[in-house]
């Protein structure tokens, strides 16, 4: 157990050859308790999970995981995915990004039901190398003021880091040379460098889902950019504001000050439209879709409270139609990106604020009628807090049991028993019956004998016998 900062997800679609070695799902987890010389448990655990394995807990789900420590250096963020049967983790460690990865045939290749882990050696600064691909330190940045957020674009090419001094860097992932003097295979290539272009920690960022040279970026400067990459400028500054649009009271200027207005999130949906979220460091969240035009041309077409309390994390599900949000109340919310309302809660998931939330991954196959894909993607957040605690979290409502079924047909069967054999031995007396609203019991004896038999013996009596005096009406 350790507290979690960053959780990242994806899956293999069914049509991609990394199926063939069942490992189609994979959840990367990064967090530790400090920079001490010891490591503290600084940490990244990658869980690979089976198609015939996705269950409603961490245990059934992943039946292989791989723990990485990372020494000294505490590991902030990480984006994971498939690329060609490998499995690739991007991370945010200290002053550089580092990528990890390995076939996943050798991830498969035991094929015992119990979880097996790797442990690195946990020693020394640069922690355990194993599965080391490529390593990159970023300029004018360290261990205090270091990376703070990454993605990698949907051709796994490139790679976008935040820091927490507010710059902005964008690599290419190429592979060494085979004759190169370094055990490395990869290495980062530098085509973008946007330095200081936030004047606060940068909280998040985002490629396109299509165009892999536009990413956009939130930070705690009250801004989300829009980055055109190939020509190393901003295209397009969203100024997002923590109150209701054509607010009559909206808050004072000083609360509204840089570093006083948090962009916890921020991403692209299929058509391009840019949805952020919004809150001070104190009081309700805020959750606006932006339309952009030309350069600097930006439109905000809608803004709605979407949460009493700060929310701290965000993410957009591959699909663009939903939003998971986390608050500092341990909430998660999920919220549709088509009118921006609220469509679940869950409360108090955690007991402290979520340090980090993903959602369902991006997949190329992801449709409503592949009931494959839509069985691995089972969740629609999973969420983690410094509480030590991951939630899995579906709108989902559990299948019925069997068990509870075959109950429930067994009690249906012997009502419809009850019911034929009182029908079959009273059907000449219930077909005579003729109701008289009266209520006078002695106007029912001009009732037929058979009648009076069946119905004023066993359910209408007269005074003194248990029963009913007179139909009620």
């Amino acid at each position: 157990k350790f507290p979690v900062f960053g959780i990242s997800r994806c899956i293999a679609p069914p049509s991609s050859s990394a199926a063939t070695h069942t490992i189609n799902s994979i959840v990367a987890l990064c967090g530790g308790g400090g920079s001490a010389r010891t490591g503290v448990g600084n940490q990244i655990t990658i869980n690979f999970g089976e198609s015939q394995g996705i269950k409603v807990s961490l245990e059934n789900s992943y039946q292989k995981s791989i723990t990485i420590f990372t020494g000294d250096q505490t590991p902030i963020a990480v984006c994971c995915t498939i690329v060609q049967n490998h499995w690739w983790v991007l991370a945010a460690i200290g002053d550089s990004i580092q990528l990890y990865g390995a076939p996943l045939a050798s991830v498969n290749q035991d094929h015992g039901e119990d979880v097996k882990v790797v442990k690195g050696t946990n020693k020394g600064d640069d922690g355990d190398s194993r599965y080391l691909l490529a390593k990159k330190a970023l300029p004018n940045c360290t261990n205090m003021e270091g990376a703070a957020c990454v993605d990698i674009s949907l051709s796994k090419q490139y790679c976008v880091t935040g820091t927490d001094r507010g710059d902005i860097y964008v690599h290419s992932i190429r592979p060494l040379p085979t004759e190169s003097d370094t055990s490395l295979t990869f290495e980062f290539h530098q085509i973008a460098a946007l330095a200081k272009q936030h004047e606060r920690a940068v909280c998040s960022v985002t490629f396109h889902p299509f165009a892999e040279d536009v990413c956009i970026s939130s930070a705690k400067d009250g801004t989300a950019r829009v980055w055109d990459i190939s020509a190393q400028t901003c295209s397009h500054v969203l100024k997002c504001l923590p109150h209701l649009m054509n607010d009559p009271n909206p808050p004072p200027a000083k609360k509204l000050k840089v570093g006083q207005v948090l962009v916890r999130g921020c991403g692209f949906d299929h058509s391009g439209n840019v949805y952020t979220v919004t809150s001070g460091r104190r009081g309700a969240a805020f959750c606006s879709k932006w339309s952009l035009g030309q350069k600097n041309d930006v439109t905000e077409l809608k803004r709605v409270l979407i949460s009493v309390n700060p929310v701290s994390a965000m993410k957009m599900s591959g699909d663009t139609k939903t939003l998971v949000l986390g608050n500092v109340d341990g909430d998660i919310l999920v919220v549709s990106t088509d009118n921006l309302s609220v469509v679940k809660t869950f409360p108090n998931v955690h007991d402290l604020p979520i340090t980090a939330i993903t959602s369902r991954p991006p997949s190329m196959d992801m449709s409503k009628n592949d009931s494959k894909v839509d069985a691995w993607c089972d969740f629609d957040a999973i969420s983690a807090s410094a509480d030590n605690k991951l939630a899995f979290l579906s709108r989902k409502t559990k299948p019925l049991s069997w068990f509870f079924i075959e109950v429930c047909l067994a009690v249906l069967v012997v009502l419809l028993s009850i019911m034929y054999t009182s029908y079959s031995i009273c059907q000449t007396e219930l077909l005579q019956i003729v109701f008289n609203p009266s209520s006078d019991i002695d106007s029912y004896n001009d009732v037929n004998h058979t009648y009076k038999e069946c119905m004023i013996g066993s359910v209408l009596a007269p005074e003194g016998t248990p029963g009913l005096a007179f139909i009620p009406h």
